[in-house]
């Protein structure tokens, strides 16, 4: 809930996450300047994979491990897991004052971020703003999950939502994909 305004928004914790992290941390693309953002902003490869139709290589390794979440979360929508749709997955990785300022993703469907290197004392959490602004002051509310390395949230794509600059020294990375 964001300011009295109810939106669909999942958390789900991981029950293994240290195996799970070794596993992603193992296929994950190393980052180099092939994956950084033009403006700087980030590493990313998301660019690249906007351009094929191909999956990322990692593409199935995540979708098995986060099985277990998402039949958690179709069981919200009366859905079997065959129904879910991953239409687009990328990694995006922060160093110290890198970020990935307001967007959505789309009118439709889920989106979902997996932290993987987020450590909760110095990284912030993704901030999420609602689609109307305060009348007296003219801003957006906005809010920010309780977040935990190895946590998976999964809320509408219309929602803005920001990756704050990222102020320590050690990288914060996400895995995210879109869902239909």
């Amino acid at each position: 809930m964001i300011d009295g305004l109810t939106l669909p928004f999942y958390h789900y914790k991981s029950d293994n996450w240290t195996e799970e992290k070794k596993v992603l941390i193992s296929i994950l693309p190393k980052e180099d300047e092939s994956f950084l953002k033009e403006d700087k902003s980030i590493y990313t490869d998301f660019y690249q994979n906007i351009k094929t139709t191909t999956p990322p290589n990692y593409f199935q390794t995540v979708l098995g491990l986060l099985t277990p979440r998402f039949k958690n979360f179709v069981s919200n929508y009366e859905l079997s897991i065959q129904n879910l749709n991953v239409v687009a997955m990328w990694w995006q990785t922060a160093y110290k004052s890198q970020r990935h300022s307001v967007h959505n993703h789309g009118g439709l469907g889920w989106s979902s971020i997996l932290y993987v290197n987020f450590d909760s004392e110095i990284h912030s959490a993704t901030t999420f703003y609602t689609h109307y602004a305060d009348p007296w002051t003219g801003l957006s509310s906005s809010w920010s999950p309780n977040i935990e390395e190895g946590d998976l949230i999964i809320f509408p794509s219309y929602l803005n939502h920001e990756s704050s600059p990222n102020t320590s020294d050690k990288k914060r990375t996400i895995i995210s994909f879109n869902l239909l």
